[in-house]
């Protein structure tokens, strides 16, 4: 059984930030665009690997589990960089895209 508590958006983003912070030694120096190009790095490791798997290459989940993590990991530091609220951004987004759809599935 699992016993962590459950992962928002807000939990994760203030862990990882805070660990950035203390821990990463370039962090505090790293302007937005150094952010944007690690998360444009870690795009294109996931897109090189769905690539190869199109191919017929066998890439193991793990790997590209990985990948995504670093995405999520890399997008919200580049947030907190441009003090961009990352669960705002995805909720305004998210439901512009469902109006321009005629969806009725809203956050």
């Amino acid at each position: 059984m699992n016993s962590r508590a459950p992962l928002t958006f807000r939990r994760f983003h203030r862990i990882n930030v805070t660990r950035s912070k203390a821990d990463i030694k370039h962090s505090l120096e790293w302007s937005p665009m150094e952010w944007g190009c690690a998360l444009s790095g870690e795009v294109g490791e996931l897109c090189n690997f769905l690539k190869k798997i199109a191919r017929g290459d066998k890439i193991p989940k793990k790997r590209l589990k990985h990948e995504i993590g670093d995405i999520m990991t890399y997008l919200s530091l580049l947030s907190d960089d441009l003090d961009i609220d990352l669960e705002d951004a995805v909720i305004e987004k998210f439901n512009i895209v469902s109006k321009r759809w005629g969806s009725k599935y809203v956050l």
